[in-house]
């Protein structure tokens, strides 16, 4: 069974209600990796606008993927590119940092799955 770190953003604290927003998120992601046959055992967050690359989840998130034989996950699970970052550049960019580090990439919504 695949183990998934859940990444989930918001963009900023007057946009967007985290006790709606992080739910939903997580929910979709949940199901995807249902069908991946996985679960999520981990979760990583930010509140900051997606033009950032000091979020504190975010960064979470990566050392501990870099750390091999330390990490609860193999593959992240996110909602969809722009939580990623608003940037699709700077969102494959951050999924290549990953799968250098050996971890697989997945989606909930298709449009930026490379599995569907």
């Amino acid at each position: 069974m695949r183990r998934f770190a859940w990444y989930g953003r918001l963009s900023t604290k007057d946009k967007q209600d985290p006790t709606i927003s992080f739910p939903s998120q997580r929910e979709a992601c949940a199901t995807k990796a249902t069908e991946l046959d996985g679960e999520i055992v981990c979760e990583f967050t930010d509140q900051e606008a997606g033009r950032r690359d000091d979020r504190a989840g975010w960064a979470e998130l990566l050392r501990e993927a870099k750390e091999r034989d330390a990490r609860r996950f193999d593959a992240v699970i996110v909602y969809g590119t722009s939580r990623l970052s608003r940037d699709l550049f700077h969102a494959l960019s951050y999924e290549r940092e990953l799968t250098r580090a050996g971890i697989e990439v997945f989606y909930a919504l298709t449009a930026g799955d490379q599995t569907s």
